[in-house]
């Protein structure tokens, strides 16, 4: 799994999911920002209002967690 481009402006996808499951972005102290269900394959999040900084991205499926750093530049 992965995330492009990152660092990133607006908008960065997450690819290599190979079944849905559910996307959660974090601040580094642990507070959620934004949570939705991803899809097959390829998931376009666009956080909108986000300060510039480092976030965790998490991929949850069946009680399993993956954790990708993402970073938001201006």
């Amino acid at each position: 799994m992965s995330v492009y481009p990152n660092p990133f402006t607006s908008e960065f996808i997450l690819e290599g999911s190979k079944e849905s499951g559910l996307v959660t972005l974090s601040d580094i102290t642990g507070k959620k920002l934004i949570s939705q269900k991803s899809n097959e394959g390829e998931t376009r999040i666009t956080p909108l209002n986000l300060a510039a900084g480092i976030y965790i991205l998490s991929y949850e499926r069946e009680g399993k967690i993956a954790n990708l750093k993402v970073v938001k530049y201006e």
